[in-house]
């Protein structure tokens, strides 16, 4: 009977290794529930390989009954990782399941041939198939060198494995830009993500009735007026959007809600040292150059909305 198993590989940023794994050594994993052996282990450099080029890593599951059964396995865990590159502040990119690379059907039949293994295309994140036949990934050498170890992987994988839950499609997606800041050098490109985490998540609140009914009336003169159509639109569009709270308030209300008034208060000034940014070239505002705070309560509010989620 056929058995599938799963590869994940993820990224993250020079330097970020994980205590006890390398290019020689790998790391069974014990995920809560899963009997199947798993583990994880560092691919080494490329020939090519520059300084401050991204660490490359690989988690392997095998001999799972059916497809499935390793897809759900492979899925959890990667949604895992999310998470641990969040909290550890490590910065993981598990990738959108796509190849990276490829191999025609001809070399793949040919090498299926010559050697009987599976020549599988190298997919940033997760890639499921059937044990047998083996399965191979054509690799770079070199050596890795590594600092900053992350310690305890293992264990806050199996934690967050065993707790994952269906996560939003903005849940996901601030985990996912916030990960992604990490492999981002330039200061002003790392705290416009940040401040556009929170917007993603923040959810824009209909404002009271009295003021929605005013704006209605608004509404109303612009319809009945004699300007242009495309006009009209334009002006009711805007209109009615006022009827929702600004997404800087809703941001300064997810944060306070999560983490308190004073953090509130802080990522409003970083809001308007975003809004300086993006409509003037340049700000003052000494938050852009200093976003370790304004990190702080990003990952914050993403910790506290998964645990609630």
């Amino acid at each position: 009977m056929s058995t599938f198993g799963f590869e994940i590989r993820f990224q993250t940023p020079a330097g970020r290794a994980i205590r006890g794994v390398d290019t020689e050594n790998e790391l069974a994993l014990a995920m809560p529930g899963i009997a199947q052996p798993i583990a994880l282990h560092q691919l080494p450099h490329h020939a090519n390989h520059t300084p401050g080029a991204p660490e490359w890593f690989v988690i392997k599951g095998a001999g799972f009954p059916d497809e499935a059964a390793a897809r759900f396995c492979g899925e959890k865990i990667k949604q895992a990782l999310a998470i641990v590159g969040c909290e550890t502040r490590m910065g993981i990119d598990a990738g959108r399941d796509r190849a990276t690379s490829g191999f025609s059907a001809a070399i793949q039949d040919a090498w299926m041939e010559l050697n009987g293994q599976q020549l599988r295309d190298i997919v940033h994140g997760l890639d499921v198939y059937a044990d047998d036949p083996p399965v191979t990934h054509p690799e770079g050498s070199g050596s890795a060198s590594v600092f900053f170890p992350v310690e305890g992987f293992p264990e806050k994988l199996a934690v967050e494995f065993a707790t994952a839950k269906p996560l939003s499609t903005k849940l996901s997606l601030g985990l996912e830009l916030y990960n992604l800041g990490h492999f981002e050098p330039a200061t002003k490109a790392r705290f416009l993500n940040l401040v556009t985490i929170i917007e993603v998540l923040a959810e824009r609140e209909r404002r009271e009735q009295p003021i929605r009914d005013q704006l209605d009336s608004y509404i109303q003169e612009v319809r009945n007026s004699g300007l242009l159509d495309r006009q009209k639109d334009s002006l009711v569009s805007g209109l009615g959007n006022l009827k929702l709270e600004s997404i800087s308030a809703a941001g300064r209300r997810l944060v306070a809600q999560n983490l308190g008034d004073e953090d509130s208060t802080y990522f409003s000034e970083c809001y308007s040292a975003r809004s300086e940014l993006l409509h003037e070239g340049k700000t003052a505002r000494p938050q852009v150059n200093d976003w370790g705070r304004l990190d702080d309560i990003v990952r914050g509010v993403l910790l506290r909305m998964l645990r609630n989620a």
